[in-house]
């Protein structure tokens, strides 16, 4: 299934989140979809990174992984989001830590200088270095992790257009729906 990868995928605000955001409703088992399901997958991700990216800078030209490659990538996705998506939740860290920092010094070690392994993995470790976990957030809509660099680091949503307009229209049609129900009896 050909899949649009638009800036709204692109809503981490770093390579790490980005690449863990690929598998869309994780926490829904009916609706959980992997966006690097195929091997075209990965080549579609990279492409769309280097063009929407909040790193594409630093990482100008990101090439195409391929085969054994894509395992190593998404073995560090997992670890991404597990360690992550902790931290999100408020709780510690340190016991998905160790394995993260493992896998990110062997992605380092036997990847390609600039190549979208290394890539992710030199952006999980700057993250992982964070020294404010607080800014690191899971959307209350979608369940993205996003980072919150807003002033008052109030973000809740990882896209207001998006996430954001979705929680409110359904806190309208909630709120409309109370007021044209019919009366309790009288």
């Amino acid at each position: 299934m050909d899949f649009n990868w638009t800036v709204h995928r692109f809503v981490g605000g770093a390579l790490a989140f980005d690449l863990a955001n690929t598998v869309i409703m994780r926490h829904d088992p009916r609706r959980r979809r992997d966006r690097l399901a195929g091997p075209h997958d990965f080549g579609a991700f990279v492409e769309a990174a280097n063009r929407h990216g909040a790193e594409r800078t630093r990482f100008s030209q990101l090439p195409m992984i391929a085969g054994e490659a894509s395992n190593g990538l998404l073995e560090l996705r997992e670890c991404i989001d597990l360690h992550f998506r902790r931290l999100a939740q408020g709780k510690s860290g340190l016991e998905s830590l160790p394995g993260l920092l493992r896998i990110v010094a062997r992605t380092i070690e036997s990847g390609q200088p600039f190549d979208i392994e290394t890539a992710t993995a030199l952006s999980a470790l700057k993250l992982a270095s964070n020294p404010a976990p607080a800014r690191i957030r899971c959307c209350r809509n979608c369940g993205w992790l996003f980072l919150d660099n807003s002033k008052n680091q109030s973000r809740i949503w990882c896209d207001m257009a998006v996430c954001g307009n979705r929680a409110k229209a359904r806190r309208h049609y909630r709120s409309s729906k109370k007021e044209t129900a019919p009366c309790d009896g009288g």
